[in-house]
């Protein structure tokens, strides 16, 4: 994990609770699968002592320390295993060497989304307690979602919509088949705008030079697009 190559796809993911602290790593690594292999991947041993552990799920909801994939093209679910309820914190490592742009998705407020090249720590508080002894498990609150360097100023033909900014408005257009939902935050996570109705094309009221992320849903597809407003 030390070379060079290796170092610009690597995501490093800390979490910290009262001075414990806790890490697991994604590997973008070409060729690589998302489901678990031996050679590419590595389970989370869980310390019972250890208050604290995060970790990634693999599409089998088996909890991996590493976890390496080829393209990143689905969702990744982040978990968060505790002994005590309180203040988290988050931090990610090596976001901007890891060959996309990466997003966290809070899905307890309202999917807020966080675009960690820009802010690459993150800090919740949760009231979850544990029962019976055994430790909270937060395996449905966190999502990461990766994307190409898309600017969102041009058509972005793999997924057939158009984002475009002009005179205080941004433009989202679909030319293939509706949006079923699209959510619009400001770079700090700041949800401004979120509609479930489906549409071929949408407009957002946008501060000029305010840099936004474009969340659109077509199916079962999502997209994050960054777009400047002007």
């Amino acid at each position: 994990l030390r070379s060079a190559e290796t170092e610009q796809n690597i995501l490093r993911i800390r979490a910290s609770q009262n001075g414990n602290e806790n890490m697991t790593v994604l590997l973008n690594k070409e060729g690589a699968v998302p489901a678990y292999k031996g050679d590419e991947d590595s389970y989370k041993l869980f310390n019972d002592a250890s208050p604290i552990a995060v970790y990634t799920l693999s599409p089998a909801k088996d909890a991996l320390a590493i976890n390496a994939s080829g393209d990143f093209s689905s969702d990744v679910r982040l978990g968060v295993r505790l002994r005590q309820p309180g203040t988290v914190k988050l931090d990610f490592s090596g976001v901007n060497q890891f060959g996309h742009n990466v997003y966290l998705i809070d899905h307890a407020l309202k999917d807020k989304l966080i675009a960690l090249n820009a802010t690459p720590t993150y800090t919740f508080t949760t009231d979850a307690s544990p029962v019976n002894g055994q430790k909270v498990e937060l395996n449905e609150r966190f999502s990461l979602h990766f994307e190409a360097n898309a600017t969102g100023l041009e058509e972005i033909n793999d997924f057939g919509v158009k984002v475009y900014a002009n005179n205080g408005r941004i433009y989202v257009e679909s030319f293939n088949e509706p949006m079923s939902r699209l959510d619009v935050f400001k770079i700090s996570g700041e949800l401004i705008y979120a509609s479930h109705k489906s549409s071929d094309s949408y407009k957002v009221r946008a501060s000029a030079n305010q840099v936004y992320l474009v969340k659109i849903k077509i199916g079962e597809k999502i997209k994050v697009i960054k777009v400047i407003g002007k």
